[in-house]
């Protein structure tokens, strides 16, 4: 998964949109993401190898904490958005 959060973090390093607070929750965000799909088991992947499957088992490991879809959209919209989330102490994507 090290390629993975290399190829993330290059990504968010090359695109710098959005202040520079929103650039460290984009970034810390992906690496989250990149650690919880090598928890559920997806090994060497890329950045170029992301698929709706993915988005899929990371959906259903927050449906699984008992989050509504709301909670889903505010959890994966999160980096857009400077205010915190009111479900983000629900959130544990470590």
């Amino acid at each position: 998964m090290k390629d993975l959060n290399h190829q993330l973090k290059v990504l968010c390093a090359r695109n710098r949109d959005g202040s520079h607070s929103t650039q460290h929750t984009r970034e810390k965000l992906l690496t989250s993401i990149a650690k919880e799909l090598a928890s559920l088991g997806f090994r060497r992947m890329s950045a170029k190898s992301l698929k709706p499957k993915h988005v899929e088992a990371l959906v259903a490991r927050l449906h699984e904490q008992g989050l509504t879809p709301g909670s889903h959209a505010m959890a994966l919209s999160k980096p857009l958005h400077s205010q915190t989330p009111a479900c983000a102490d629900q959130i544990s994507w470590e």
